[in-house]
C-alpha cells in the first residue's frame, strides 16, 4: 500500500460523496505527493508528517493551508482503514495554530473606490458580491436556470452551497439592476450569469472570498 494508492482511494471517495471543489482537493493531493509520492504507507510516520509541516511552513505557506493538507492525508488513511486496506494509521501531530478569522467590514466608500477602478463587467460581479453576501464560487458559477427574475428570487441548490443547504435570495433593486445588465450580455452558448467573452467566469482580483452584504 503506497501513498499513491491512498490518494487514489481518497479522490474516488471524494467523487462518491459528491463533495465540492474537487480541483482544490487534487491540488492539495499533489502538494502531498511531492513529499510522500511512491512511499509505502507504513513509512509515513508521525515524524515524517511533522517534517512535511516544517517544509511547507519554510515555503511560506499559511498554517491553515498546511492543516488542510495534513487533514487530507489523515482522510486518506481513514478511507483505506474502512476499506480494509490497512489495519492502522499513524498518530498525526498537533494541528498548527492558525491566524484568527479576519475581522471588519468592506465599508461602502471602500466598495465604491474599488468599483470605480474596475471595467464595467467586473463592476457587475463586485456589485452582486456586495449586495448578496454570497461566496465567490457561488457567484462565479451562478446560472440563469437559478435566476427567477419574474418571481424575484434566486435559488441556490444544496449541491452548490458550501453548507450543503439550499438558499433562496430575494432579488433586491440593486441585484435586479445587475441581472438586467448581465441579461443584455447573455450569450446563447453560455448559461452562466457571469462570463467573459462568453466562455468562462470573470474573476475580479479584489474578490478573495465572501464580502459582507450591506
Amino acid at each position: 500500500m503506497t501513498f499513491d494508492i491512498l490518494a487514489q482511494g481518497y479522490l474516488e471517495d471524494y467523487v462518491l460523496q459528491r463533495y465540492r471543489a474537487l480541483t482544490t482537493a487534487r491540488a492539495r493531493v499533489e502538494h502531498l505527493r511531492r513529499t510522500f509520492g511512491g512511499r509505502l504507507a507504513e513509512t509515513i510516520t508521525t515524524d515524517r508528517i511533522r517534517s512535511y509541516q516544517l517544509l511547507r511552513r519554510s515555503e511560506g505557506v499559511e498554517a491553515a493551508t498546511v492543516n488542510r493538507e495534513t487533514s487530507i492525508l489523515s482522510r486518506m488513511f481513514q478511507v483505506a482503514l474502512r476499506r480494509g486496506q490497512l489495519d492502522r494509521m499513524p498518530l498525526f501531530p498537533q494541528r498548527l495554530q492558525e491566524n484568527p478569522p479576519r475581522q471588519g467590514f468592506f465599508e461602502h466608500d471602500e466598495f465604491l473606490n474599488v468599483r470605480a477602478q474596475l471595467p464595467e463587467s467586473y463592476q457587475d460581479l463586485l456589485d452582486f458580491a456586495y449586495y448578496s453576501g454570497w461566496r465567490r464560487n457561488e457567484i462565479l458559477y451562478l446560472t440563469w436556470d437559478e435566476v427567477d427574475l419574474a418571481g424575484g428570487v434566486i435559488r441556490l441548490s444544496p449541491q452548490r452551497s458550501k453548507t450543503r443547504t439550499g438558499r433562496v435570495l430575494p432579488i433586491s433593486t440593486r441585484l435586479r439592476a445587475v441581472l438586467q445588465r448581465r441579461q443584455r450580455r447573455r450569450r446563447a452558448a453560455n448559461n452562466r450569469v457571469f462570463h467573459r467573452d462568453g466562455d468562462r467566469p470573470e474573476v475580479a482580483m479584489c474578490l478573495a472570498g465572501r464580502m459582507p452584504s450591506r
